[in-house]
């Protein structure tokens, strides 16, 4: 390998190493700004009229991430459904709660901080325009520390 060779394979290998670095910094900055909300604030955040239902922060399309740690699981045989309920919100039945349509008690449990996806999208019915969140799965959790 000729001299002007070394040197062009280190100029190389320097401009890798920066872009590797500039990389892992968009990376982790991307990472902090995910916004997490506990159930609570998101909850709060709907709004009922008698024309239908919006949130105030969230548009069709968002995608919200929920942080919270689950106060309370109930699965229903006859319905395949998981009701949890969170902390921040309460753990009776009257308290508001997020309906998954799978069996997550195989999975998680009481106490455990979990991470909810959820997509926001517009819908139209009988005239009336409201905002909700896509069904959940077992795809929309995850725990918290992943």
């Amino acid at each position: 390998m000729g001299y002007d060779e070394k040197k062009k394979t280190k100029l190389y290998l320097g401009v890798s190493c920066i872009l590797v670095i500039i990389f892992i910094i968009s990376l982790l900055i991307y990472i902090k700004s995910i916004q997490y909300y506990n159930y609570a604030e998101f909850s709060a955040d709907y709004m009922n009229t008698d024309i239908g239902g919006y949130y105030r922060t969230f548009d069709d399309g968002d995608t919200v991430h929920v942080k919270d740690r689950i106060s309370r699981m109930e699965f229903s045989n006859t319905s395949s459904n998981t009701r949890v309920w969170f902390y921040s919100t309460g753990s009776e039945l009257t308290d508001p709660f997020l309906l998954f349509r799978s069996n997550l008690e195989e999975s998680y449990s009481v106490d455990d901080l979990v991470v909810i996806t959820l997509h926001i999208y517009e819908i139209e019915h009988e005239g009336i325009t409201m905002e909700i969140y896509s069904a959940l799965t077992d795809d929309n959790i995850r725990p918290a520390n992943l």
